[in-house]
């Protein structure tokens, strides 16, 4: 039996999780910065530091983004399913023993 080591394995952070959560929501929703930015009241600017993790989603911002995207907030503080905690740069491949599932997003496939 063969062992898999996976390295560069890191914890995210809350803040890390929701931002991914939150991009990918929105792609699935085919909303970019600039829309949600208007949506939420704010500039793209506000939005893009949020989006990429330089400042956090207070938990206002969380419900009314959970809300425009008609998700809840409990769906944007949770990891991607199927990963046990297991975060890694990049993911385990597919076959490789590795638990890791790829979220959904915006860039389904027909065959999807």
């Amino acid at each position: 039996m063969t062992t898999l080591t996976i390295a560069n394995t890191e914890t995210p952070t809350i803040s890390s999780i929701v931002a991914a959560n939150i991009r990918a929501e929105a792609a699935r929703a085919g909303i970019n910065q600039v829309k949600l930015g208007r949506m939420l009241n704010m500039t793209q600017s506000q939005v893009s530091r949020r989006w990429n993790g330089s400042l956090v989603w207070t938990l206002d911002e969380m419900g009314a983004v959970a809300q425009l995207l008609g998700v809840s907030v409990a769906d944007l503080v949770t990891p991607p399913r199927g990963n046990s905690g297991r975060y890694t740069n990049p993911p385990a491949p597919y076959g490789t023993g590795g638990d890791w599932l790829p979220r959904q997003d915006s860039n389904l496939q027909p065959s999807d």
